[in-house]
């Protein structure tokens, strides 16, 4: 099946409900003004780097939207405090009011909804099942009573049953050896690349690593932090509360290009924003766990394009496994500057051709295609 034109239900989080209702609202334009001149007031939410390159894909007048994001995602300017450049110069689709979707949906080949798009998505997929149109849900959540679980698959679609809800189920966070036909993962979280820029700058920092403390991560966050100060002493550690202790953005970027390495432990799940933003900073290699959840291609390959280490699953928590090792690997590789630049270079490549924004757009419509014909 080709798909021509597909309708598009965001997430709650990322787009202004009143822009959907076909009534103008005195509240927005104070909402765009406010986050003109403080952007950290934009709502940021990851899901929207997976498919907002869409329309770039189909064509804008092909891509219809069932709620509006704020004007400043779509501009292509990363204020200095975004901790999400790669939302920024996100494409516009053509945006469709809620007397619209009948109409609309006569003309669309499937849709893809977000499972967190609340009412709007139980507004939509009923009209969209009604008349036969396929429908994906894309999960973005990060679903802890996964790992561990006694039988993983009963919550495996968060209750949307294949059928009633879906055709296709796309899961961000979905533990190995469960993908299946109907079921494809997402991860790792794709980057803009035209939305960073790094400064030129010498190598002075052995491994760099800024992120929130480790309160609700897996454990492996906390202990491989432990580890690089306790052994690498040429490092630079930021740990910080919340949104409002980050580094802005440019002081991030500098950090990353003054790095030789860059580590990427767990989150609350496997997936990081750092993972792929850290190939798009040249000469800088990736330090991150082995996945344990199912990724998109091209993969992540110890020594080749990354410096995995391994974690095992215990007391409800994956834990650092053979530090030891880790901090060999750490070591041999600070000593040998072409193998870095060989292992930095690789990954960058793979980003750029495979995690971007775009990348993963595509690949979404492709597999959307696939399991629809």
């Amino acid at each position: 099946m080709e798909i021509k034109k597909m309708f598009i239900v965001p997430a709650d989080a990322l787009v202004d409900a009143s822009a959907s209702s076909g009534f103008s609202s005195v509240l927005r334009p104070l909402r765009e003004l406010k986050r003109y001149f403080n952007p950290g007031a934009t709502p940021y939410d990851a899901e929207i780097l997976f498919y907002s390159d869409i329309p770039l894909v189909l064509g804008r007048e092909n891509v219809f939207q069932f709620g509006e994001y704020p004007s400043q995602i779509h501009a292509k300017r990363v204020p200095l405090n975004s901790p999400y450049p790669s939302c920024h110069g996100t494409p516009r689709a053509t945006i469709v009011r809620q007397d619209e979707i009948a109409d609309i949906l006569g003309k669309v080949d499937a849709l893809l909804v977000s499972t967190r798009a609340g009412a709007r998505r139980d507004l939509v997929v009923p009209l969209a099942r009604n008349r036969g149109i396929p429908v994906a849900l894309l999960d973005f959540l990060d679903h802890h009573a996964n790992y561990g679980a006694v039988d993983i698959r009963k919550d495996l679609t968060h209750g949307f049953e294949q059928g009633r809800d879906y055709d296709l189920y796309f899961k961000k966070d979905l533990p190995r050896g469960y993908a299946a036909d109907r079921i494809r993962p997402l991860a790792p979280v794709p980057v803009r690349p035209e939305s960073f820029a790094f400064p030129e700058t010498g190598k002075d920092v052995d491994i760099f690593y800024s992120g929130r403390s480790r309160a609700g991560c897996q454990a492996d966050r906390g202990e491989t932090v432990e580890l690089v100060k306790t052994n690498f002493q040429n490092s630079f550690i930021v740990e910080h509360e919340g949104r409002g202790n980050f580094m802005s953005t440019h002081e991030y970027w500098q950090s990353l290009a003054r790095a030789k390495m860059a580590l990427s432990p767990s989150g609350k799940v496997w997936d990081s924003l750092r993972h792929c933003e850290v190939g798009l900073a040249a000469g800088t290699a990736l330090i991150a766990p082995r996945p344990y959840v199912e990724t998109v291609g091209p993969k992540l390959e110890d020594g080749t394009n990354v410096i995995l280490y391994d974690t095992e699953f215990r007391e409800g928590k994956y834990h650092l496994k053979n530090p030891g090792e880790l901090v060999g690997k750490i070591k041999h590789i600070l000593a040998d500057d072409a193998s870095r630049e060989a292992i930095a270079d690789a990954w960058a490549k793979d980003v750029r051709e495979g995690h971007t924004v775009l990348a993963r757009s595509k690949y979404i419509i492709e597999t959307m295609e696939r399991a629809f014909s």
